[in-house]
């Protein structure tokens, strides 16, 4: 269970700095059909698109069907490519050699955070530590966390469990598994959510009027502060932070937000919306990406 007291709270408004800057959108890599999924990390690069696999350039094979996710070796960059279907599953496999990798367990769905995969397994939360064996790879299922099977959803990067009332958040970290209550969501059905890198963004529904929290962390997560925006649409949730810390919103009108995920920092920069939600946002180390049809790049601005 989480601490009865959470470090200290602040709720702290942040301070825009409008900006016209223009974007540069740099195109690295055009495939032949819709990119379903795209990964770099180590220097490796993946991408599964509506039909085929392509690692570091070069097609592998046929696309697997259901909803991808991606995940690499820790050391190697082995890259592990993951579906889930409501008929069969979490199935795996290793984009180098191109087998299947089996884990030994049903998992009711799956998250990637940071390059690796977790996963909900009735009331426990889990890891699918991917660990290199020579030039292949193996998966071991590891507990990092227990939760109440039937009130608890799993979001990008975080298990929301609502029972009795309350709402608790396991964020799933580098560092591990770090549950914490928000007392500013109190009383709201949790209806999105999405954690990364000691960032936390949820969307409650209270009296039919939906609000966004923005909940950033210290490194030890015994602190946190909370932005709270009112009256937004439920859309869903796109939030990238990059290894520098700079954090980039999109925001129910499109527009960009960037501020950086330090809890004490106050300032922000938001960019007027060019592209809309046709562009995805992802994370290429330092550079902020993005997914755009047929094409993927990073973002520069001019």
């Amino acid at each position: 269970p989480p601490p009865a007291e959470f470090g200290l709270v602040n709720v702290l408004r942040l301070t825009d700095i409008k900006d016209s800057t223009a974007l540069q959108y740099v195109v690295t890599d055009r495939f032949d059909e819709r990119i379903r999924a795209f990964a770099t990390r180590l220097g490796r690069t993946v991408c599964v698109t509506t039909d085929h696999v392509y690692v570091d350039g070069r097609r592998v094979g046929p696309a697997p069907v259901g909803i991808i996710s991606i995940a690499f070796s820790p050391k190697r960059g082995i890259p592990v490519i993951a579906a889930w279907t409501a008929q069969n599953g979490v199935q795996l496999w290793d984009a180098d050699s191109r087998a299947t990798l089996a884990f030994g367990m049903q998992l009711d769905t799956l998250t990637e955070v940071d390059g690796r995969f977790f996963g909900l397994s009735g009331g426990n939360l889990l890891e699918l530590a991917i660990v290199e064996t020579g030039n292949t790879v193996v998966v071991g299922p590891r507990t990092v966390g227990q939760v109440s099977r039937y009130a608890t959803r799993l979001f990008p990067g975080v298990a929301v469990q609502q029972l009795l009332g309350t709402v608790h958040f396991s964020l799933l970290a580098n560092t591990g598994c770090h549950t914490v209550q928000i007392p500013q969501t109190a009383g709201h059905r949790i209806v999105d959510a999405h954690f990364e890198r000691g960032v936390l963004l949820v969307i409650g529904e209270k009296d039919g009027k939906y609000q966004r929290f923005l909940v950033r962390f210290n490194l030890e997560y015994t602190q946190y502060t909370v932005d709270k925006l009112d009256d937004v649409e439920p859309t869903g949730l796109e939030c990238v932070v990059l290894d520098s810390g700079v954090t980039v919103l999109r925001d129910p009108d499109g527009s960009m937000r960037l501020f950086h995920r330090d809890p004490q920092a106050t300032k922000q920069r938001v960019i007027a919306a060019e592209d809309g939600a046709s562009t995805r946002f992802l994370n290429r180390g330092a550079a902020l990406g993005f997914v755009r049809g047929q094409e993927a790049g990073t973002l520069r601005m001019k």
